[in-house]
């Protein structure tokens, strides 16, 4: 399951989950009150209609000839939920082990782009079972990250260390770079470049 793809690879998959996301929003009136839930359930509505393999390929990957693995939270977010999360950590740690074999260490780069304060709240049991996960496995994944690249963070989130700290391990946060929206666009052409 686990793959290496490009970012060319991402449009149609990500048409086809957009598509899934309007219809449901079609059917199911916009909920202003209940915003999380209704997001949930139409993330887990696109999931039980689409290949959860195809899914988790196209929202994290390994770049070509590298150690550097890519996560789309555009992507992911359209098909997270809880019947899933047990299912994406297990396939990020498989990206990270491959990467790890391959070169000893391994790189993140986390595209936010459209991440929102409420989308921590939504994920908190997930970022809770990656970050207890990273900690019981054998690996020593927190010593074994070089980097951690954060595009496209949100301003309100990029000088909001307290929100980091819920997320991000402490040893890792040494090797986090935050990139504003500005900043991201050309430093991700360059990682895809390469």
């Amino acid at each position: 399951m686990v793959s290496i793809y490009t970012m060319d690879d991402q449009s149609n998959i990500l048409d086809q989950m957009n598509a899934m996301k309007e219809q449901y929003y079609k059917d199911n009136d916009k909920s202003w009150l209940f915003k999380k839930k209704q997001k949930l359930q139409c993330a887990e509505t696109i999931s039980n209609q689409f290949d959860i393999g195809a899914a988790l390929q196209k929202t994290a990957f390994l770049v070509p000839n590298t150690n550097k693995i890519y996560m789309d939270y555009p992507v992911f977010k359209l098909f997270a939920n809880p019947s899933n999360y047990a299912v994406i950590i297990q396939y990020l740690f498989s990206l990270y082990d491959l990467a790890i074999q391959r070169d000893g260490s391994y790189e993140i780069h986390v595209n936010l782009n459209s991440f929102t304060v409420s989308s921590i709240e939504r994920y908190k049991e997930l970022f809770q079972m990656f970050y207890d996960y990273s900690y019981s496995a054998s690996t020593p994944y927190t010593s074994l990250i070089a980097q951690l690249y954060i595009y496209n963070t949100p301003s309100i989130l990029e000088h909001a260390a307290s929100m980091w700290k819920k997320i991000v391990a402490a040893d890792v946060m040494k090797k986090m770079a935050i990139l504003n929206r500005s900043e991201s666009e050309a430093r991700l052409e360059e990682l895809f470049r390469k």
